[in-house]
């Protein structure tokens, strides 16, 4: 029951200056500025049991870990419908908010 209807209690968001966790896709739950994001990747099941907080918004799924700079949870796991749009996008993000960063913008 959780695989079918996950997507709908979790989503992601990519605002302007942060990634936000949506709960039933307009609630804001969390919110991660992409300044504070040092990497996003693919990991494998079993090497995210016990790798952070949980956003999954699946049981079974590829799963992406994002790691960030300090705060409680380190590492978040989530599980968006395309890991490989999903960690691209975030990617440009966060080069973008570094670049921005680093010239003043």
């Amino acid at each position: 029951m959780y695989q079918i209807f996950g997507r709908f209690l979790y989503s992601y968001r990519f605002a302007d200056k942060s990634l936000d966790f949506m709960l039933f896709r307009f609630v804001p739950v969390v919110s991660i500025s992409y300044a504070e994001i040092t990497s996003a990747r693919q990991i494998g099941f079993e090497d995210a049991i016990f790798s952070g907080l949980w956003f999954a918004n699946r049981v079974f799924g590829k799963i992406v870990i994002i790691r960030k700079k300090g705060g409680i949870f380190k590492s978040i796991c989530i599980t968006p419908d395309d890991v490989d749009l999903f960690v691209s996008k975030l990617e440009t993000r966060i080069r973008e908010t570094s670049v921005k960063g680093r010239v003043g913008f």
